[in-house]
This record gives C-alpha cells, sequence and structure tokens, in this order.
C-alpha cells in the first residue's frame, strides 16, 4: 500500500526511492536490530514494545539514507534545505515509526518522508 501511495503522491524518482528505504531499510532494520541485541532495553510506545537499539538504528539508517539519497536531488534542494532535512527528519520520522500503532509506521514514514522531501524541493 505504501509503495502504491508514494508513486501515486509523487513522480520523482529519488524523492520516492529515499521514501521506500526508509520503510524497507531503516525500519527493517530497527526490527532486526531491536530483536537481536535491544531486548534489556525495551520500552512500551503507544501499547507497543520497542527497544532504545531499534530506535537509534533507525535513527542511524534515516540519517544514511537521506544524506545520501538527497545528494543525487542536489539540483532541486538547496544546500540549507539539505542541512534542515538531515538535522530534523530523522528524528521526527523516528518519533513516527514510535508512535504509529500497529504496523501503520510502512505507511506513515514513508508519506511524512515524502511530505518534508516535497516540502524542501
Amino acid at each position: 500500500l505504501a509503495v502504491l501511495l508514494c508513486a501515486l503522491l509523487t513522480t520523482n524518482k529519488v524523492f520516492f526511492l529515499i521514501a521506500i528505504l526508509h520503510m524497507a531499510l531503516a525500519d527493517g532494520l530497527a526490527a532486526v536490530a531491536g530483536k537481536k541485541a535491544g531486548k534489556n532495553w525495551a520500552y512500551k510506545a503507544v501499547g507497543q514494545t520497542k527497544t532504545v537499539i531499534g530506535t537509534m538504528a533507525f535513527w542511524i539508517v534515516s540519517l544514511s539514507i537521506l544524506g545520501i539519497g538527497t545528494l543525487f536531488a542536489h539540483d532541486q534542494i538547496t544546500f540549507n534545505s539539505y542541512a534542515a532535512l538531515l538535522v530534523a527528519l530523522p528524528p521526527a520520522l523516528t518519533f513516527l515509526e514510535n508512535i504509529s500503532p500497529l504496523g501503520s509506521d510502512n505507511i506513515t514514514v514513508p508519506i511524512a518522508t515524502l511530505a518534508a522531501l516535497n516540502a524542501a524541493a
């Protein structure tokens, strides 16, 4: 559903890629890291068990995706917007991933990513 929504909401291939990579890599690696190494650092967010390790994995992967991915959109995003995205978007997406109930983060995170990228362009 997220892939379809993102495809309908943008024609920019780089923005589409960044949004989908957040769903696939950041969310996926957060789950793997949290299950593998985060058992002793668990917390509850909106009735769901999360881990500090998983949350930090999401943040770091999000920062990496944005830092590298937006370089390919250098003709659309100014340096100031690039810097603002790198500072503000990873923590905002991490927070959104934490508060999205029942797996809805697979929709909310890519859509929020697209919205931020489109606003910065």
